[in-house]
């Protein structure tokens, strides 16, 4: 085989290999975890910072953290910092846990869904919840990535005060920007307390993949190189 159709040759199985590779984009994978534990120890905990006992009249509420704030918000109705075994009674939550409750208290009314918004976008997050009224409970969780598409809707079971219900997922491909909370129990619905809410991004090692500029700029010299060789054969003839 000539230089020329070496080259050639180089040129057309470069493209070949390499323009799948700029096409296709990283799968997106979502798990619903089951447990705190399956967390990371880098993720951002939350714990309300304000006095027990406090009411925000609501409808939304924000705190600034670590991992970039969160803000609680749903269509009416207040909030309230709640601590168990003082002003919060008998639960699932360990004795002392703070939580933020919406609905059930100072007659507060449910309001409807609750949503969680992450300040910054977060690939995993954990925490649990507990209806307001006593029983078997059903918590719906939807999750949305920046673009406001669906990474689809899970559900997780409790029952006050016996069985707290926990709720996360964590995705790779995506990012997590809001998520959407409702429940339901006999005693009515979305009379939730959130507790030991955690969230956040931990690090990986990032794949190393050329940008398509990349391509473009190898895939250019590789053709110089092509024509380089035709002039030098056609030179020679």
């Amino acid at each position: 085989m000539n230089l020329s159709l070496r080259s050639e040759s180089l040129c057309a199985a470069f493209f070949a290999l390499s323009a799948p590779g700029i096409a296709s984009a990283a799968p997106i994978t979502v798990t619903q975890l089951t447990s705190s534990s399956q967390l990371s120890a880098s993720d951002t905990a939350f714990v309300d910072p304000d006095p027990v006992g406090k009411i925000y009249a609501g409808p939304s509420v924000s705190f600034s953290t670590p991992g970039g704030g969160i803000t609680f918000s749903r269509s009416s109705g207040a909030y309230e910092v709640d601590q168990v075994g003082y002003t919060y009674g008998t639960s699932g939550f360990a004795n002392g846990t703070k939580l933020l409750t919406a609905g059930g208290y100072q007659g507060a009314g449910s309001g409807g869904p609750i949503t969680l918004t992450f300040g910054t976008a977060v690939s995993q997050f954990g925490l649990n919840i507990e209806e307001f009224n006593t029983g078997p409970y059903v918590v719906s969780f939807s999750a949305f990535d920046v673009a406001g598409s669906s990474l689809g809707t899970f559900t997780a079971a409790g029952n006050d005060p016996n069985l707290l219900s926990f709720e996360g997922l964590s995705v790779s491909g995506d990012s997590i920007s809001r998520v959407v909370f409702s429940d339901s129990a006999a005693g009515g619905s979305n009379n939730l307390a959130f507790g030991n809410v955690q969230f956040g991004s931990p690090q990986t090692a990032p794949a190393v993949t050329p940008e398509p500029s990349s391509f473009l700029l190898l895939g250019t010299g590789l053709l110089g190189v092509v024509g380089a060789a035709r002039r030098k054969l056609t030179s020679r003839a």
